[in-house]
């Protein structure tokens, strides 16, 4: 995971943050639109690496914290951050919404067929 301050600098500056993470199978990352230090990216490549969830930053993207109760979204392929907060994820398993910051989660869509 790399980080860079101001992207509209004539020569941006990138900077490391962790290449640690226990699953590196990041298919998306999203970032809150009206609260831009809480971010999100999911894990698991839907051709055929398992991933282990959503990973979640509060202070822009310099830490993060996996949300163990997303540890059945294997498959996670796209994320949208509401403006005003419902955070959205799809799964294999359908689509899934959290409206408390990825701390609970609803299947809104899907039947847990995967595919």
């Amino acid at each position: 995971m790399w980080r860079c301050n101001d992207i509209t600098a004539d020569v941006p500056s990138w900077t490391p943050i962790n290449d640690y993470f226990p699953n590196l199978a990041v298919m998306d990352i999203v970032q809150h639109p009206s609260n831009p230090n809480l971010m999100y990216f999911c894990t698991g490549e839907w051709t055929d690496v398992r991933g282990i969830g959503v990973f979640r930053s509060a202070d822009g993207g310099n830490s993060w914290e996996h949300l163990p109760n997303t540890l059945g979204f294997q498959y996670s392929y796209k994320m949208l951050v509401h403006p005003k907060g419902d955070f959205y994820n799809t799964t294999s398993r359908g689509v899934w919404r959290s409206q408390d910051g990825g701390n609970n989660w609803t299947r809104i869509i899907g039947n847990g067929v995967s595919g």
